[in-house]
Formats: structure tokens, C-alpha cells, sequence
């Protein structure tokens, strides 16, 4: 299942927002930058630098969105949210499992407060 268009970070200045005025919390596999928003509407995107194939980049972007999906019923107010995978953990990214991903997810959110 995709995530909904309502729920994507889509504008640049959006998200050029985020890195300006916004928190980071960072975790094993990646970092989160993010603003709490007076809006109730929580949206998200995943930056990930160019790699060797498309089709790794893409099951990452995948996992991520999945797990943020799956999250987003227990999300307190509004936020806009940037997801950048560490480069270091690229590799580990490209194997992991869903339920890691969205495990290491929940921890760095709740530690920042969202859920």
C-alpha cells in the first residue's frame, strides 16, 4: 500500500523548512528531521542520495514510507517530517526487514515526542 498524497512532503520550501527550523533525532539506520506544525496534518518524505541501483534506493524509500504508514494512526499533532538514511547503513537498509525499520521508526519518534 502507498502512502497518501495528503501524507507526502512534496514543496521545497517545505522542506527546506524543516532542515532550517526543525529537530534531529537519529537513530541506527537513519536520521529524522522534524517541525511540529500548526496544521493537524502530519506529511513526510525520504531524501536518499544516488546509489549504484535504482531498485535498492527504491525498496528503501519503500520501507521507510511503509513504516511511517503503518505509524501514523498513533501520531500526536501535526509535523512535517524528512527522512534521511545514513549512509553508513545503507547496506544494512538494503536488507532489513520491514519490522526493523519500523521498529528503529517508533523508537527516534517517540523519543522526539510525535507518538
Amino acid at each position: 500500500m502507498t502512502l497518501p498524497r495528503e501524507n507526502r512532503l512534496l514543496r521545497t520550501n517545505e522542506i527546506k523548512e524543516v532542515f532550517q527550523r526543525g529537530k534531529r533525532r537519529t537513530g541506527e539506520l537513519f536520521s529524522i528531521y522534524y517541525v511540529r506544525r500548526e496544521d493537524p496534518e502530519h506529511r513526510m518524505t525520504v531524501i536518499l542520495r544516488k546509489q549504484k541501483r535504482a531498485t535498492d534506493r527504491n525498496r528503501i524509500r519503500r520501507l521507510i514510507k511503509e513504516a511511517y504508514r503503518l505509524l501514523l494512526p498513533h501520531f500526536r499533532l501535526g509535523h512535517h517530517i524528512v527522512v534521511l538514511p545514513k549512509s553508513g547503513a545503507l547496506e544494512r537498509l538494503e536488507k532489513a526487514k520491514m519490522q526493523d525499520v519500523k521498529e528503529e521508526m517508533e523508537k527516534i519518534l517517540k523519543k522526539s515526542g510525535i507518538l
